[in-house]
């Protein structure tokens, strides 16, 4: 699996249990291993967790500080958080695999795991309560955020389900966004509103509050090679599974004056881009 992240001048790709981050203005690179697990830092981390023999190591998600100061990168049940000169500041260690990472504002770090958990992970506390349950679903975890004013935590699910609840007391859930038929993949908020992909090949746009749908791209329309479309669903049928499009892999959204959405959808070559704007609560 290969994890593709851009910050600044600085592209971080991670491939199994390296990450190579190359700068594209001076064009220099840097090839990084992530720690063993046996290193001191991660014999003095406080986690009550502790790592099997064999763990998986490889790099599932990576994520930079809103800061500018720090990036973390999750492999297996370890989050591990470099500074920006590449030294590691902090190791934690989960109880289950993480899916995705993501940081708040203040610099702690989001972790959505393979089990349905979230938490977060506080940098700055060397305590041994440093990893604390957020809140809970049935099915695994694929993304997970905090809204930018603090207030609502975000996730979403491999059974089409979007949760918004109240942050910091979780329990107080505000909305749920109901109306993917697959795995929701990505979650973007922009301008206070929800952006969702799926794997019934949708982009959708929410309210948070309400939980309303406000509009909906069906990215299989706009595919230049239909064969794609039918030999997959033809796949997946003889496995007795019953799909119609074909699903997004990855969304990646633009914040600027003009919004954009990139996603990328499975077995196609192509990246589709679309711009988008919110003119009297409806997104286009």
């Amino acid at each position: 699996m290969v994890v593709l992240k851009q910050f600044g001048a600085d592209l971080l790709l991670c491939l199994n249990e390296s990450f190579i981050v190359y700068n594209t203005i001076t064009c220099e690179e840097k090839i990084i291993r992530i720690p063993d697990p046996d290193i001191e830092t991660v014999q003095q981390s406080s986690s009550k967790h502790q790592l099997q023999e064999n763990e998986n190591r490889t790099i599932s998600s990576a994520s930079y500080s809103k800061t500018g100061e720090y990036f973390a990168v999750t492999a297996g049940k370890q989050v591990i958080v470099y500074k920006k000169d590449l030294s590691v500041l902090k190791v934690f260690t989960l109880q289950r695999s993480a899916s995705k990472i993501r940081f708040t504002q203040e610099d702690n770090i989001l972790v959505a795991d393979k089990t349905g958990d979230a938490y977060i992970c506080k940098t700055y506390d060397n305590s041994k309560d440093n990893v604390c349950l957020l809140l809970g679903h049935l099915s695994m975890l694929l993304d997970i955020l905090l809204t930018d004013d603090n207030k609502f935590i975000i996730t979403c699910d491999r059974d089409e389900k979007i949760r918004v609840s109240c942050y910091p007391n979780c329990y107080n859930i505000m909305s749920y966004c109901l109306g993917h038929s697959e795995f929701v993949t990505n979650i973007e908020v922009v301008d206070g509103y929800l952006i969702s992909a799926s794997g019934d090949g949708t982009i959708r746009f929410w309210n948070i509050l309400s939980g309303e749908q406000s509009n909906i791209i069906n990215t299989n329309n706009f595919m230049e090679n239909k064969y794609l479309i039918d030999s997959f669903c033809k796949e997946m049928d003889e496995e007795k599974c019953e799909v119609t499009s074909l699903p997004i892999v990855d969304m990646q959204v633009l914040k600027s004056n003009i919004n954009y959405i990139g996603v990328t959808l499975h077995n196609d070559k192509n990246i589709q881009i679309y711009t988008f704007e919110y003119n009297d609560k409806q997104s286009y």
